[in-house]
C-alpha cells in the first residue's frame, strides 16, 4: 500500500514523496535496510530504526549515516555527484520508524559475490573505490568500515555505501588512507592475484610503498568537482567541526558512539542554522 514519506533533504528544505514498501534485507550496516519504489517505477533505498528500536536501537549509527552523506550533497550535490557514492534524498528522525532516504544502491554487495572478480571487474572496482575515497577524503568524512558488505557492485559500478560508522574530521588524510587499506583488503578477498595487470597488482598487493589516496587520485584521473564554497557558511561548518573535533577527542579521532545526540544534529544541520532557517522536528 502507497505510504506519504515526508523528510527534510541536505539543506534542510522539506520535500515528501509517495513510495511503496518493497524487499526487506533486515538489519545489514547496522540499520535496518529495504527498497522503496516511487509511482514511476524507480527504486529507492531506506535504511531506518523500527519503532521499536528507536528508544533502544542504534541511533548514532543513523545519525552518523545521515550527517556524512549530507555532508557528501553539500559539497559534491548536483548532475556531477559521484556515482561511487549514495545520493541522499532526504531524512526524517521525527518519525515512528526514523530514516534516511537514498536513491537505489547499485545491484548488490561485493559479500553476495559467488566466484571472483574479472580482470576487467576488478579494475572497475579498483578505480570506483578510488574515486569514492578521493570524494570522502575531499569533503571531510572518513568511513571507517569499508568491506565486502559496504562496497556494491551492479557489474558496471561500484558503489560505496553504508557510512554508519563513518565520522568528519579536521584533517583527513591518515583515516582517509586506513579507508584506502581497507579498499585494499575487498579487492584481495575477491580476485585472483595472478591474474591482475601488474600495475593493478602492485597497488593492490604489493609490499612496497603504496601510493596515497591523493597520488592514486591523479593515476587514475579521478575527477574531483566540488560545488564553489560558500564563504557565508564554511566559517560555520568549520567551528562546528571544531567543536566535535575537541568534544570527541583529539583533532581527526574517531569520535565515542556515546556522544550527545544534539552535536550530531547541529553537524547535519550547521548550514540551515547559519542561513537563519529553524527546522522544526530534529530537537
Amino acid at each position: 500500500m502507497p505510504v506519504e514519506l515526508r523528510y527534510r533533504d541536505a539543506h534542510g528544505t522539506p520535500g515528501a514523496g509517495v513510495f511503496e514498501y518493497g524487499a526487506e534485507f533486515g538489519v545489514i550496516g547496522g540499520l535496518r535496510m529495504r527498497r522503496m519504489r516511487a509511482p514511476d517505477g524507480v527504486e529507492y533505498t531506506q535504511r531506518y530504526l523500527s519503532a521499536d528500536e528507536v528508544t533502544t536501537g542504534p541511533l548514532t549509527r543513523l545519525e552518523n549515516e545521515i550527517r556524512a552523506t549530507a555532508r557528501l550533497w553539500q559539497v559534491f550535490g548536483g548532475a556531477t555527484y559521484p556515482a561511487h557514492l549514495p545520493r541522499l534524498i532526504g531524512f526524517d528522525l521525527g518519525s515512528d520508524e526514523p530514516y534516511v532516504l537514498f536513491d537505489g544502491y547499485s545491484g548488490r554487495p561485493l559479500a553476495d559475490l559467488r566466484g571472483r572478480l574479472g580482470v576487467a571487474e576488478a579494475q572497475r572496482v579498483w578505480s570506483g573505490l578510488v574515486s569514492a575515497l578521493v570524494h570522502t577524503t575531499t569533503a571531510g568524512i572518513v568511513h571507517g568500515d569499508v568491506g565486502l558488505p559496504s562496497v556494491w557492485w551492479d557489474g558496471a559500478t561500484a558503489q560505496l555505501v553504508f557510512f554508519d560508522n563513518a565520522w568528519t574530521t579536521l584533517d583527513g588524510t591518515p583515516a582517509a588512507e586506513s579507508d584506502l587499506g581497507a579498499v585494499r583488503k575487498v579487492l584481495t578477498q575477491t580476485t585472483d592475484r595472478a591474474l591482475l595487470p601488474r600495475q593493478l597488482r602492485r597497488a593492490v598487493h604489493g609490499t612496497v610503498r603504496r601510493p596515497a589516496v591523493s597520488r592514486l587520485a591523479r593515476k587514475t584521473r579521478v575527477v574531483v568537482t566540488p560545488r564553489p564554497p560558500d564563504t557565508a557558511l564554511e566559517a560555520g561548518r568549520r567551528r562546528f567541526d571544531a567543536l566535535a573535533a575537541e568534544k570527541n577527542g583529539r583533532p581527526g579521532s574517531r569520535p565515542r558512539r556515546t556522544r550527545k545526540i544534539v552535536v550530531v544534529l547541529a553537524l547535519v544541520l550547521v548550514p540551515v542554522v547559519i542561513a537563519g532557517l529553524v527546522i522544526a522536528g530534529l530537537s
